[in-house]
Order: structure tokens, then C-alpha cells, then sequence
């Protein structure tokens, strides 16, 4: 799958997964980290807020298509049982556990793409840090939206250029209201922009507003909520990595026009840069 505007990130991203080695790649939220990694073949992880606390999740989510633990010396096999509920047992040390997991890549050599690694629980993300810094043959590439995994070679993900921004649209037959409601070159934002400027939302001679940062995502439902019930035809769109809110039964009440919820399956936080023709199908169809 070509991406608009990341002709070198995936060109650097498909040597690693042909060469093995480990790779971060760092940038804002919206700017098309998930895309990238959904472009590639692997075995792809997605960090979940709701586990954080929960010592291990991250990394078990990792392993498990091929947790063959009697490929492992007894202290390292034992490490693994114990911090995987296997059996019981002190809690092993942060490097025992990462000696097994590198064991396990190095034997299975899979792909592995973790996305949004900043929400894994932090003993997950010390064991990956720790194989993402001796591994070889195998790859790990992981995206997070800051720095991590002290040592670990990282790519930085940098805005869209105005004309991959224009490109992005043109597809859709969108227009956004003006060239700087490109948002700083977010694809997810430009796509945003767009879907408002089309639907008429948008005001005259100025640019919708996103909220910034953590924001951007986290803040849609929450704005949503905070708005007055409104008239006119609407839909509303969800992935199936969205959790318990997916089916969209709490918003039906904020809408007194003819409503319909979607959800697209296979697609993470990133819809409009995962799934633009599902997305502008969306945006047209609402706007009927």
C-alpha cells in the first residue's frame, strides 16, 4: 500500500522488515504513525490505555503467536511463566524476561509492529526496549507519539508537504476552506478540515478548529458530547480497536436528524489516513 507523502518512510520501513533490527517511529498524533505501520506484513500489537496497569500485557500480546516456551533454557522459560500467570514464582528480574523474549524472536524471526507503544504498561515497554536494543534478524518496529526505548534507532515522522496535503484531497473532490486549514500537515487533521469545509460546517474565510495535541483524537468524543443537540443529517464512525464506546449508542441521543453509525474493521485510531475511501464514502453520504 503506497501512502500519499511517505514514499521515504516506506521505503526505510520495508528495508528494515527484508534486514531485521529495531525501529522507532515518533510523531504527532494524526500524522499517519498507524498507516505507516499497517502498510507493512507483520504482526501488528496496538498499546491499550486500559492495560497499563497490568504488568506484562503489552509485551504477552507480542509473543503470543509464537510463545513456544520449550525452545527456552529453564531460567528464562521459567521468567516467562511467571510474569505470564503460568506458574507462580518471585517476579524475575527486567533482563531474564527480556533474554526470553529475544530467544523467542530471534528463533521465530517474525515482524512485529507495535502501535501506539506509549500506552503499553511500563514493564512491557522495559523488555522491548531491552530486545529492541540487541535484536537481529527479527524486526521490531514500534510507534509511539514521544521518545522512547532509550538507544533504538528512531524515525521521525514529519508533517505532510502541502502538496502531498493537496494530493491527499484530490481523490475526494475536497477542498479545505483555505490552504492553512492543512493543519500543520496532519493528515488526519487535513482530512478533518475537509469533511467540515464539504459538509458546510465550516465558517467563511477561516479554518475549522481541532483541538491540539493529546487532543486530537481523545478530544472529538468529549466536544461531541459538550454540543447542543443538533438537526442535521449525521454520521459517526468508529474503528474496531475503539473499545466500548464503538457502537456509538451513546451519541444516537445528540442527534435529532436522520443518523447512521459505521465501523470499519481492520482500521486503528487513524481512519481518515487508513481508510480515506471508507471515510470520504462517509463524508459524501452525510452530506446528501
Amino acid at each position: 500500500m503506497s501512502l500519499v507523502g511517505r514514499e521515504r518512510e516506506q521505503e526505510r520501513l520495508a528495508a528494515l522488515g527484508a534486514s531485521g533490527g529495531s525501529l522507532l517511529v515518533v510523531g504527532e498524533p494524526g500524522v499517519g504513525k498507524s498507516a505507516l505501520l499497517r502498510s507493512l506484513d507483520g504482526h501488528l500489537v496496538t498499546g491499550v490505555e486500559a492495560e497499563r496497569d497490568l504488568p506484562y500485557s503489552g509485551l504477552h500480546q507480542v509473543l503470543h503467536p509464537f510463545l513456544d516456551l520449550s525452545t527456552l533454557s529453564g531460567a528464562r522459560r521459567d521468567a516467562l511463566e511467571v510474569v505470564f500467570g503460568l506458574s507462580d514464582g518471585a517476579a524475575p528480574p527486567v533482563h531474564l524476561v527480556g533474554l526470553a523474549a529475544l530467544d523467542l524472536m530471534s528463533t521465530a524471526k517474525p515482524v512485529v509492529l507495535v502501535d501506539d507503544a506509549h500506552w503499553l504498561d511500563q514493564a512491557s515497554q522495559d523488555v522491548l526496549g531491552f530486545v529492541a536494543r540487541r535484536l537481529s534478524g527479527a524486526t521490531l518496529i514500534a510507534a509511539a507519539r514521544i521518545p522512547m526505548f532509550a538507544g533504538v534507532p528512531a524515525l521521525t515522522v514529519e508533517p505532510l508537504a502541502p502538496d502531498a496535503a493537496d494530493t491527499l484531497l484530490c481523490p475526494a473532490r475536497l477542498r479545505a476552506p483555505r490552504a492553512a486549514d492543512r493543519r500543520a500537515g496532519s493528515p488526519c487533521a487535513t482530512w478533518t478540515s475537509a469533511a467540515a469545509a464539504r459538509s458546510g460546517r465550516g465558517q467563511r474565510g477561516r479554518g475549522s478548529q481541532l483541538a491540539d495535541g493529546e487532543h486530537r483524537y481523545d478530544g472529538f468524543e468529549r466536544k461531541l458530547q459538550n454540543r447542543p443537540v443538533i438537526s442535521v443529517p449525521a454520521i459517526t464512525i468508529a474503528s474496531d480497536f475503539d473499545g466500548p464506546n464503538k457502537s456509538g449508542a451513546g451519541y444516537r441521543d445528540r442527534f435529532t436528524g436522520r443518523y447512521e453509525h459505521r465501523i470499519l474493521d481492520g482500521i486503528g485510531h487513524n481512519v481518515p489516513q487508513e481508510a480515506p475511501e471508507a471515510f470520504t464514502r462517509a463524508v459524501l453520504d452525510v452530506s446528501r
